[in-house]
């Protein structure tokens, strides 16, 4: 009791740089504490940590977690995480979750410095058990929003690593682990984004979090209603922070036709998430009871310029979707999945800056100018690669270019189309028709299928029709569901495995 109302008093008298000193004097006795098992005393360390933070002047708590962060990166290429590296994790993300202010915290550094340690336990082993704590760091990071952008910038330096560790790998790993260490990292860094994300909103809805709470704030699962909060007078308020913009996650997209079935799964569960819970809706949503009905246009005629803009000329959420769009046909069609190996990829088109990954219709970005470049932007770059995916798709599904897509593949293309056209009806309707009919197409065959290949055409008809029954149910148009369920029924009943739903 007496050390301890020492060490308060010296870190309520201590600036920034002495809080740090005063943190890693306490973390050096408990590496002397060795007979004693200082870091096996996880609850006692989480407890320490949880109170130096809130011991120490208010502007200068930022020292505590940038010093914890920094010995957790001192021993991140040990082959075996040891007991002190997982309690220092711990003791992180308590810091993070409680409520103790931590203002002149630079969490993009600290969520950068996470990124590195957990590619670098990725790199040791795949299987490292220190990834979970790593993860929960990260997602932890968002329990305390301080300006509006600060979310967003932080997924923007999560996504930004998510597209390298796609492309090109996790590069300390070697030849052996280095596949399994590119599922494990993007994986990871996908949960962590996820977690992060709903951190935010659970601190956002202005609620005190018991111990279940703090858990689920960094789970990977979105709550349900992260447009608009409760206020404590019962009337709805705007969300405090900026949701990741269609810009930002845009350069995800490319997961959903990636080579590896796992990271495809988790990747089509995120992508539902985001479009239903953080995704901007504006005007474009439909009511309570999941049908789209009319609303008239704002007054003002500034108002109706912005929308009527936005109706002939597309936003931001237009061009995500028709990018979208694009990804989910290639799935379902492409002999061919992923985007690794693409610096040897012969040619790159020249997308307009609506088109292709920024927005495009198939067609649009297959037609673009082809020209050899080892050297150009990563948007671009994937451009090329799913304009790729969508010239060896065939014009027509035969035995002889079977999709390489799984069943469940179809499932959870299902899912995601079902997200955006209940979430987002209006545009949704016009950039996802256009594919639903190319789709259509592609599985009108004269020759007759067996196997694989047949499974595939009749997973492709399945979820067009059940594509359509959901486009029928949102704007209330029976005929078009009734043909819907028909077309369902009569191709062949219940062989779309949704395995994304399972």
């Amino acid at each position: 009791n007496t050390a301890l109302r020492a060490m308060s008093s010296l870190l309520g008298h201590t600036n920034g740089a002495q809080a740090s000193t005063v943190a890693k004097a306490a973390l050096d006795t408990l590496d002397a504490l060795r007979e004693q098992d200082g870091w096996n005393q996880v609850a006692h360390c989480q407890w320490i940590a949880k109170k130096a933070a809130e011991w120490t002047q208010y502007q200068y708590r930022y020292g505590i977690p940038t010093r914890l962060v920094e010995c957790l990166a001192e021993g991140q290429d040990a082959p075996k995480p040891t007991a002190r590296q997982s309690t220092l994790a711990a003791m992180i993300t308590t810091v993070f979750t409680s409520p103790t202010p931590l203002v002149n915290l630079s969490t993009s550094d600290i969520v950068a410095t996470l990124i590195s340690i957990t590619l670098r336990r990725v790199a040791v082993s795949p299987d490292d058990t220190l990834l979970p704590a790593l993860v929960e760091c990260i997602s932890s990071l968002g329990t305390h929003v301080y300006y509006a952008d600060q979310i967003q910038d932080l997924a923007g330096e999560l996504i930004s690593r998510l597209v390298i560790v796609e492309t090109s790998g996790v590069p300390a790993a070697g030849k052996t682990n280095q596949e399994p260490a590119r599922i494990q990292a993007v994986r990871c860094l996908l949960t962590g984004l996820l977690g992060l994300i709903h951190a935010a909103d659970v601190h956002d809805a202005g609620k005190d979090m018991d111990e279940d709470m703090k858990k689920a704030g960094t789970s990977s699962a979105l709550p349900p209603t992260a447009e608009t909060r409760l206020s404590s007078e019962g009337h709805l308020r705007p969300s405090r922070r900026t949701k990741v913009t269609p810009e930002v996650w845009q350069d995800t997209l490319s997961l959903l036709c990636d080579c590896q079935y796992a990271i495809r799964a988790d990747y089509a569960k995120a992508l539902v998430e985001y479009v239903e819970s953080e995704m901007p809706k504006f005007s474009d949503k439909v009511d309570a009871d999941g049908v789209r009905r009319s609303r008239p246009l704002a007054e003002g005629p500034t108002q109706q310029a912005i929308t009527i803009k936005t109706m002939l000329y597309g936003d931001s959420t237009t061009r995500f979707l028709n990018a979208l769009h694009g990804y989910v046909y290639a799935l379902a069609t492409s002999p061919r999945l992923g985007l690794r190996g693409g610096s040897s990829a012969p040619s790159s088109e020249r997308a307009s800056p609506a088109n292709g990954d920024d927005g495009s219709s198939p067609d649009d970005t297959i037609r673009g100018s082809d020209r050899r470049s080892t050297n150009f932007p990563s948007r671009s770059r994937r451009s090329s690669l799913v304009a790729r995916m969508l010239r060896d798709a065939p014009l027509r599904m035969s035995a002889g270019a079977r999709a390489a897509a799984e069943l469940s593949d179809y499932g959870n293309a299902l899912a995601v189309l079902t997200a955006a056209h209940e979430q987002l009806p209006v545009r949704s309707l016009l950039t996802g028709v256009p594919m639903l009919a190319a789709l259509e197409s592609a599985t009108r065959t004269s020759d007759p299928l067996e196997g694989p290949a047949a499974a595939s055409v009749r997973a492709v008809k399945e979820l067009v029709a059940r594509t359509w029954a959901v486009i029928g149910r949102v704007w209330s148009c029976a005929a078009v569901s009734k043909i819907a369920e028909e077309v369902s029924v009569s191709s062949s009943p219940g062989c779309l495995s949704v395995g994304l739903l399972d």
